[in-house]
């Protein structure tokens, strides 16, 4: 072999190598950006969620058989009351 013959050979082994070390990479990090990109997504739309219920207590009023409390959902996300507290005491 001549001089530029094992320069080509060594360039061509050389670039090989980088396709396959690159594809070996790529093959191990891309399920994992997939895994992480998933993940963000999902957090972003449960933050989303979370941001969009709303709840305004807008009246307590003192009756006779206890307190009458006015409750408005302006979220866009169902509400269902099922208890309330009054100073840390069960009071429905």
């Amino acid at each position: 072999m001549r001089g530029g013959e094992v320069q080509a050979l060594s360039a061509l082994l050389m670039a090989t190598i980088v396709v396959t070390a690159f594809s070996l990479l790529w093959i191990w990090l891309y399920p994992r950006y997939l895994d992480l990109e998933r993940a963000l997504h999902e957090g972003a739309l449960e933050a989303e969620a979370t941001a969009m219920e709303r709840v305004v207590v807008e009246r307590v009023k003192e009756v006779d058989e206890g307190l009458k409390v006015y409750v408005t959902n302006t979220g866009d996300v169902y509400l269902e009351i099922v208890s309330i507290y009054v100073n840390d005491t069960l009071g429905w």
